[in-house]
This record gives structure tokens, C-alpha cells and sequence, in this order.
């Protein structure tokens, strides 16, 4: 698990100011529906920007936690080394399942933001 979120995070890092320019596209809209447009689709196009915002925002911080290299353990260091090496990877795994479970839920999120929108 942490060698694929490794492995998108590393494509997804050169994209990062992309990233950026769609949440702050995001940010705008969801802003302009949200005091100026009062249309008959109105939640639908605020809630469409929202989950736009939290989809990026997940990249995001999956590019930072996850673009940077591995820690691996070396049998030739010391002890204590190589327990803050396996730690260091304990809190990545724990990181990787709380990314999945974040991504599972902005994707039931945008499910239902997406009912709402048809």
C-alpha cells in the first residue's frame, strides 16, 4: 500500500501547482454560487465546487504525506535507528489506511452530491 500511494504521489508531485489552481477554482465558484447565483441548480453547482475542493485537497496532502522516499531498515545500523526506521514506517501504514478511508469517504460524498446533481 505504501509503495502505490508512494508511486502516485511522486506522478502527482511535478502536477502539484495544477492541483492547486483547480482548488483555488474551486474555492471561487463555491464562493460565487454560494452569494451570487441564484439559479434553480444552485446546490447542485455548490455542492459540485465542494467536492471538487475536497478532492483536490485529498491529492494534496496524499502528494505531501506520501512523495518523499521510504525509510529502509539497514541491518548494519544501530538499534535505535532501526526502531525509529520501523516506526517511522508503522506511522506511514497507519497514514496510508487513514488516506484510504478519507478518499472512500469523499468518494460517498461526491455519490451523493452527484444524486442531488441529476
Amino acid at each position: 500500500m505504501l509503495d502505490f500511494y508512494t508511486g502516485v504521489a511522486r506522478r502527482l508531485n511535478r502536477w502539484r501547482w495544477l492541483l492547486w489552481l483547480f482548488a483555488a477554482c474551486s474555492v471561487v465558484f463555491f464562493a460565487y454560487t454560494l452569494l451570487y447565483y441564484d439559479g434553480e441548480r444552485h446546490e447542485a453547482l455548490t455542492l459540485g465546487s465542494l467536492c471538487t475542493l475536497l478532492w483536490m485537497l485529498c491529492l494534496l496532502a496524499m502528494t505531501q504525506s506520501f512523495s518523499g522516499p521510504l525509510p529502509r531498515v539497514d541491518p548494519n545500523t544501530a538499534w535505535l535507528h532501526r526502531v525509529k526506521v520501523r516506526l517511522r514506517r508503522a506511522i506511514s501504514h497507519v497514514l496510508a489506511v487513514v488516506s484510504t478511508m478519507l478518499f472512500l469517504s469523499v468518494l460517498l460524498f461526491s455519490l451523493k452530491a452527484a444524486g442531488i446533481a441529476l
